[in-house]
């Protein structure tokens, strides 16, 4: 079946498919104009990559992988276990971005609080000139506390 066909099928672009194909991963035969002919169990094999790159496992780990699935080797429990592993990878990620915001609002509202001191001291000594919040080379290294933001006064 031709590429049009075959992508309405596996539900992925021409695009997609022509770069499996560069990657060794999908090998539709060439009729002698040139064109790709798609076989049937071919879609089942799209299917499997599409899924798999939708939770992002990477092409290498996929091409390791075809072979056993093309011939039936590799087993539905196989599957379920790297499909768990990659549940345990997002969920670390995840783990690491929550930790990453954390520490982003974090710095933020120690900023906020510089700002607002250096405005009051500005305001206090009835001075227009800006001040700056904080000290040029110096930046929280760790998680900002009061006694830290003492120390730069």
């Amino acid at each position: 079946m031709r590429i049009t066909a075959f992508s309405a099928l596996a539900g992925l672009s021409a695009h997609a498919l022509r770069h499996y194909e560069s990657l060794g991963l999908l090998c539709p035969r060439r009729l002698p104009n040139g064109y790709r002919d798609y076989a049937p169990e071919q879609v089942r094999e799209a299917v499997f990559i599409a899924m798999s790159r939708e939770v992002g496992i990477p092409l290498p780990v996929i091409a390791e992988q075809l072979p056993r699935y093309r011939t039936g080797q590799l087993r539905p429990d196989e599957i379920i276990q790297a499909l768990l592993k990659r549940r345990d990878e997002l969920d670390a990620q995840i783990a690491n971005l929550k930790a990453q915001r954390k520490k982003v609002v974090e710095h933020a509202r120690w900023i906020e609080k510089r700002v607002a001191l250096a405005k009051r001291r500005t305001q206090a000594k009835g001075n227009t000139a800006h001040s700056r919040p904080w000290p040029s080379a110096s930046r929280p290294t760790t998680t900002p506390t009061t006694t830290r933001s003492k120390q730069h006064d």
